[in-house]
């Protein structure tokens, strides 16, 4: 009688299986021992997790900023600084020079529309509801004519501030932000103090992020007399930009800039997208050295649990390379699971929340973090970074090793 094939003669490859089908059932060994092995297994998934769901909150918060802004801006509106000022904060126009830019611009404008807006800025201190500590805020003074110029502006509680008396509104996120800004309240800048008189929403979080007065009561009572920070101008369909900054360089009378107001927003918020990309990308390539590491070390230990099983694949005539193929396949899919927790995380934890930075008048902006799809997919492939590099190692290793060391412990 034949005796039955035994040893290498009987390995799966050889009686014809095909590799794949090979790959598939190492893998299936491999996941079914790691989740029987749970600590090791969550070790590695964890890692991968807070790593993807950090990076998301970090890089979620630039992206929400920056989204803030440039829905602030519209097209159509020329906000004029004096000539290399960056953000109205450092922007000082003198009301002469103010007027005789409205004036030689009125053919420019769009007629029977929005009046040209003089506008004040003054960063006020005040007192965050959430921790009682100061924190800067934007005190803007506007005609009749500023209210215009936001989008969707209603009041939703009191009235517009009397020109020229302590009267202010507060922004919607304001209130929210700050304390004593109810309406019917009273509070204190500097020596003055004012009346909170109403309440008011506008189509853009920005916008909201602000308390208004007057024109004349901010500079009268913050000693800006005879000057504001920026002047408002509607160009009307077309938004003719180039035809106002030629007028404004061929004029001696006019040491000022021009630039459409969603441009103005979309620079004032990438500084800051910049920055968080540039501290956000090697603050999660730090991170992900630590979950690979991680990662390795967790891949690693579940191997060396189970080293008498791989060597004994091995033995059955598994090749070196499909043990090692299911050890990263491995790795890969606890990564993928790590990194989709991390994504959930980030996403039921930080996106639309509502957070505050300081904006380019440094001051508080209120804005939304904004956990996208396209982060999402980056987060995705983090994780997939992470078990690929942290499981390659392993596999490298068992696929070298001497099966009768493999089988020994």
């Amino acid at each position: 009688m034949t005796e039955p094939a035994s040893g290498p003669a009987a390995s799966p490859l050889r009686d014809g299986a095909a590799p794949l089908s090979a790959l598939m059932t190492v893998i299936g060994i491999n996941l079914g021992v790691s989740a029987r092995r749970p600590g090791r297994t969550l070790a590695a998934v964890g890692a991968t997790m807070i790593v993807v769901a950090a990076f998301l909150a970090f890089v979620g918060l630039g992206e929400g900023f920056q989204r803030t802004l440039d829905s602030a801006g519209d097209p159509q509106v020329a906000v004029v600084l004096s000539r290399g000022a960056q953000s109205e904060s450092n922007s000082t126009i003198t009301t002469p020079t103010a007027n005789a830019l409205i004036a030689a611009a009125s053919n420019l404008t769009a007629s029977g529309r929005r009046p040209a807006s003089q506008e004040v800025l003054v960063v006020v201190n005040s007192e965050r509801r959430d921790t009682g500590m100061p924190a800067n805020t934007t005190l803007r003074g506007v005609t009749d004519a500023g209210y215009a110029y936001r989008a969707g502006f209603h009041l939703l509680a009191g009235r517009r501030p009397i020109p020229g008396e302590n009267e202010l509104i507060a922004g919607r996120a304001a209130a929210r932000l700050y304390a004593d800004l109810d309406p019917g309240a009273t509070v204190r800048f500097g020596e003055t103090e004012w009346r909170v008189v109403g309440l008011f929403a506008t189509r853009s979080i920005v916008h909201e992020s602000e308390i208004w007065t007057s024109v004349t009561a901010a500079q009268s009572l913050f000693r800006r007399q005879g000057q504001v920070q920026t002047v408002r101008l509607d160009l009307g369909p077309g938004a003719n930009l180039e035809a106002l900054s030629k007028l404004i360089d061929d004029d001696p009378r006019l040491s000022l800039s021009a630039v459409a107001e969603d441009a103005y927003f979309a620079r004032q918020a990438g500084s800051l997208a910049a920055f968080v990309r540039k501290v956000g990308y090697p603050m999660a390539a730090i991170m992900a050295i630590g979950a690979i590491a991680g990662m390795v070390n967790s891949i690693h230990s579940l191997i060396m649990s189970r080293r008498r099983e791989t060597g004994m694949m091995r033995a059955f005539g598994y090749r070196p390379g499909t043990i090692a193929g299911g050890i990263v396949v491995e790795a890969l899919v606890l990564a993928l699971i790590g990194g989709a927790f991390g994504v959930g995380v980030a996403w039921l934890g930080f996106d639309g929340r509502i957070s505050s930075t300081l904006g380019p008048s440094f001051s508080q902006i209120v804005f939304a973090f904004d956990v996208s799809g396209l982060l999402a997919v980056q987060g995705m492939a983090l994780a997939l970074a992470i078990g690929l590099l942290g499981g390659l190692p392993t596999a490298l290793w068992c696929a070298r090793r001497p099966v009768m060391e493999m089988i020994r412990r």
